[in-house]
């Protein structure tokens, strides 16, 4: 597993890379820490379009271009959240690419309640919510080409140490959105980061098993408000490719 920093011998990265170095070895090629860029996820396509490997991923401490579906802006202050894209090439059809989004929303919600936020949520197709407010949002870019599905880049934000005047500055009403530390749980956003991490890969391996893992990721899903029991969610991809189906 490769760890860089962007910038070298900045100390907040440095912070980041070591808890980074937690995770199994095997579980991830290339992993890139960024001290700012426009969005975790358009860095992240640039990589794939030059080659990047699979178990790819992309993390940033601050943000200027964020986004979610649609286009809309994530706010993404800088240090107080997780920003995370990951990159997969998992060979699959591209009505398959769902999975991607299945999986993010299940490890976000599992890595929550670890840390001790209660009456986790998923509400489809992209918000993780706690009560009436989202706490993590999720944006899946698959890749089509002409021979299939490229790749998938999912990006993931959640909101960890932001409190309520961060907000209101970010022109969100009272309510409409919470973060780790508004519900009492103190835990630091790379915490939050290697969590992430290991549960994405947990349950990513699940939706690469097949039948018998996707069952039980559909179950999780439908469990923690995603859906009706056995439906496939539609999850709202956006495509970035010239061929969707």
């Amino acid at each position: 597993m490769e760890i860089t920093c962007v910038p070298e011998r900045d100390d907040r990265l440095e912070e980041w890379k070591a808890g980074l170095r937690s995770l199994p070895p095997d579980d991830w090629v290339k992993i890139r820490i960024l001290a700012e860029c426009d969005s975790t996820s358009v860095e992240l396509k640039r990589m794939a379009e030059r080659g990047a490997e699979g178990r790819s991923a992309v993390l940033a401490l601050f943000q200027t271009g964020g986004r979610g579906r649609y286009g809309r802006r994530w706010y993404s202050p800088d240090g107080k959240g997780v920003y995370v894209s990951v990159l997969e090439r998992p060979g699959w059809g591209v009505d398959e690419a769902v999975w991607a989004g299945v999986t993010a929303a299940t490890a976000v919600a599992a890595v929550l309640e670890e840390v001790g936020i209660a009456d986790v949520r998923i509400k489809p197709p992209n918000d993780i919510i706690v009560g009436a407010a989202k706490i993590a949002g999720i944006l899946v870019e698959p890749r089509a080409g002409r021979s299939g599905l490229e790749f998938i880049v999912t990006g993931v934000g959640i909101n960890v140490t932001q409190d309520e005047a961060d907000f209101r500055s970010a022109g969100l009403a009272a309510g409409q959105a919470t973060s780790c530390r508004l519900l009492e749980s103190e835990v630091a956003a790379v915490d939050i980061a290697c969590r992430f991490l290991e549960a994405w890969r947990k349950k990513f391996d699940l939706a690469e098993e097949g039948t018998i893992g996707r069952r039980e990721l559909l179950n999780e899903w439908t469990a923690r408000g995603g859906g009706a029991s056995g439906a496939l969610p539609d999850f709202g991809l956006e495509w970035n490719g010239t061929v969707r189906a």
